[in-house]
């Protein structure tokens, strides 16, 4: 489907004011990193729709950044794959990240204002490896809220479908031609023997690569 595929990471680095995108300076220089890739001849690439960085306090929406590279998107002939949820890229209102109880309708309400303003985008990440964020959030601790336990595992992998289905559905109502690229890690799992993290409650953890 796609000869060339760019992308530009964008991860909220939760609890440090930071993410990928001005670590990378990409903030600054989207307008020369997307000259790039057109010069290279790549028209298909994933983009990030910050939602970290759109709706800062819950219901303001500011797009005053994202409005310039999607536009310039749309005017060059690129095909965007939006991916408005890159791993922990949620405002940091949302106490408790995806488990919180208005995720699912708080992420559905962003997406459908993004469709809403940039009706040339025809596919969508809805969610960033969701397996493998739901692990790091929920059951390795790695990622905030940065749980450990089966118990929080099972709440926000099915909280994270809820917000999937609700959005993909609202997505659908909105623009019936719309593509969804899923995107998921390949994961090697093995029997960890050793002794278990403090802080985790699994006498059976298994160890994901």
């Amino acid at each position: 489907m796609f000869t060339h595929f760019g992308g530009f990471e964008s991860t909220q680095i939760f609890g440090t004011g930071q993410d990928v995108l001005s670590t990378t300076r990409h903030v600054e220089l989207w307008r020369e990193d997307l000259r790039r890739l057109i010069g290279a001849g790549v028209r298909h690439l994933r983009y990030s729709i910050p939602w970290h960085r759109i709706e800062k306090d819950c219901g303001t929406y500011d797009w005053g950044w994202i409005d310039g590279p999607l536009h310039f998107m749309e005017a060059n002939g690129l095909e965007p794959i939006a991916d408005p949820l890159h791993h922990t890229s949620f405002p940091v209102w949302l106490k408790e990240g995806f488990l919180n109880p208005e995720f699912p309708e708080r992420y559905e309400e962003f997406v459908r204002r993004v469709c809403e303003r940039y009706p040339f985008i025809r596919r969508y990440t809805v969610f960033n490896e969701p397996l493998a964020t739901t692990l790091f959030c929920s059951y390795t601790g790695m990622w905030y809220p940065h749980y450990c336990s089966h118990r929080h595992f099972v709440q926000m992998a099915l909280q994270c479908a809820r917000a999937i289905c609700r959005t993909c559905r609202a997505l659908r109502q909105k623009s019936p031609d719309v593509e969804f690229v899923r995107v998921e890690t390949a994961n090697i799992i093995t029997v960890w023997t050793g002794s278990q993290p403090a802080g985790c409650d699994s006498p059976t953890r298994g160890a994901f690569c």
